[in-house]
């Protein structure tokens, strides 16, 4: 059964056309450098005291592929620090992943 949305036009005049993508996401991945260690109490982290002078990756995302069809609605679900503000960041090119093609 078609889509009743299938092929009308969208609110800004243009064409949608389902057979092609709108996202394509191929084996995307983000890893983001993170200050490792923690401080012992405000103070300490105030004055340096008890943190470790270096970083730590982590991995928002690993080798993510997906393919949005033109037209289609998208959910994203998922609990906290899952990926979900990484992953529709990517799709909205306000990120760059660390590897991978959007």
């Amino acid at each position: 059964m078609a889509s009743p949305f299938e092929g009308n036009p969208a609110p800004d005049g243009l064409r949608t056309d389902p057979s092609r993508p709108a996202v394509v996401l191929d084996a995307v991945s983000v890893t983001y450098q993170v200050r490792g260690g923690t401080a012992d109490s405000l103070r300490s982290w105030l004055f340096g005291r008890g943190q470790s002078s270096g970083r730590v990756e982590h991995e928002a995302l690993r080798e993510v592929g997906v393919t949005i069809p033109q037209g289609a609605s998208l959910g994203v679900i998922g609990s906290n620090g899952s990926g979900k503000t990484t992953f529709l960041r990517l799709i909205a090119r306000v990120l760059k992943p660390t590897s991978g093609r959007v």
